[in-house]
């Protein structure tokens, strides 16, 4: 997986950082929002990313989540705290 400056993505799709296979779909998904002119990345959620520099964050393969549930949880409260821009996806 690529490096992904976050403060260059507008859409990050959440994965697991232990992913064994990449899915075979994600690639479309990226294609999609990037034909749509916005930038995307894909990104474990228990990665050291400052999350405030990115847009929208949609959950997309974190499969490990059930494994670590309280410490993904309290990940997912964090970035429902986090202040977004709620005029994005309209813009």
């Amino acid at each position: 997986m690529n490096v992904i400056q976050t403060d260059q993505i507008d859409i990050a799709f959440i994965t697991a950082s232990d992913m064994p296979i990449p899915d075979q779909e994600t690639h479309l998904i990226l294609d999609a929002v990037e034909g749509m002119g916005l930038r995307a990345g894909v990104i474990p959620w228990d990665s050291s990313t400052d999350w405030a520099q990115i847009p929208l964050v949609a959950i997309r393969t974190p499969w490990d989540y059930f494994k670590r549930l309280p410490e993904f949880l309290a990940w997912a409260m964090q970035r429902n705290e986090t202040d977004y821009d709620p005029d994005f996806a309209t813009s």
